[in-house]
């Protein structure tokens, strides 16, 4: 393993010394990564310490061998984000509690009442981390609009961790597509490729995104799966010197994209 990661730093480095396309780059940087994960696992569950300096013996200390800026493998296909730029990170704590923002969540479910409680949840977690690039989650009944599990307590930063026990057995005891995860974005962009399959690996309603600069968003997965990586990948495109968008432009076009190659359903609700 510690050869062929050495093979395909190689190959990254000759990729990008010649100029290459852009996604055959990011390909190479793709399955660099999907390796060194598996080379991570295989030395965990052998009970082997990873030696990275064998990798790194090759000198090519210039090679961005990372996957873009995306941690895919640190938040388990739960949340995954960009690593926050963001410095401002604060809640205008008076317009969630306007009645402008209010009505913005009129109109994600047919039922008033459910409605009613992913506002509340909205803003307390909101409140919550105010200020900070920490992350709330909870698992709403669609049925019943009762909270029936909260995770409030992160280890890190921009995403949610593996589930607590309150998470896992509120998916368990419910059947498949009753429960709205909600969440919030420090980083104030749209749903990512992580949140989109969550939702689908865990059967939720719906998904909903609560950012700190006030937009609101839902989701949902269509029937034809993809991965998080490859979501990433696409939002990576765009960024990169031939689309050049911002990094929220490249995610509105990457969520467009996959709406009509896999079905996913989103909206910014204003």
């Amino acid at each position: 393993m510690e050869t062929s990661l050495r093979r395909r730093r190689e190959e990254i480095e000759l990729l990008e010394k010649g100029e290459a396309d852009e996604d055959d780059i990011l390909a190479a940087k793709a399955k660099y990564h999907a390796l060194s994960s598996e080379y991570a696992e295989f030395s965990k569950a052998m009970n082997l310490p990873q030696q990275r300096e064998r990798i790194s013996i090759d000198g090519l200390k210039g090679v961005d061998v990372s996957f873009g800026e995306y941690q895919i493998d640190t938040e388990k296909g739960i949340s995954g984000k960009l690593p926050s730029k963001t410095i401002e990170n604060a809640v205008d704590t008076e317009y969630i509690k306007s009645r402008e923002y209010h009505e913005k969540f009129k109109t994600i479910t047919d039922n008033p009442e459910v409605n009613e409680k992913i506002y509340n949840e909205s803003k307390a977690l909101l409140i919550h981390r105010n200020g900070t690039s920490r992350e709330d989650i909870c698992l709403i009944d669609s049925k019943t609009a009762e909270v029936v599990a909260r995770q409030y307590e992160p280890k890190g930063e921009n995403g949610v961790d593996d589930y607590n026990k309150k998470m896992v057995n509120a998916i368990a005891n419910h059947p498949p597509y009753t429960l709205i995860s909600l969440h919030n974005h420090p980083t104030n962009n749209p749903p990512t490729g992580n949140d989109l399959t969550s939702n689908g690996a865990h059967r939720y309603l719906l998904g909903v995104v609560v950012t700190h600069n006030g937009k609101v968003f839902t989701y949902k997965v269509g029937n034809k799966p993809f991965t998080a990586i490859s979501f990433g990948m696409r939002v990576d495109k765009y960024r990169g010197s031939k689309y050049n968008l911002s990094e929220y432009d490249a995610f509105i076009r990457a969520l467009n994209d996959y709406s009509e190659q896999y079905g996913i359903e989103w909206r910014e609700i204003t």
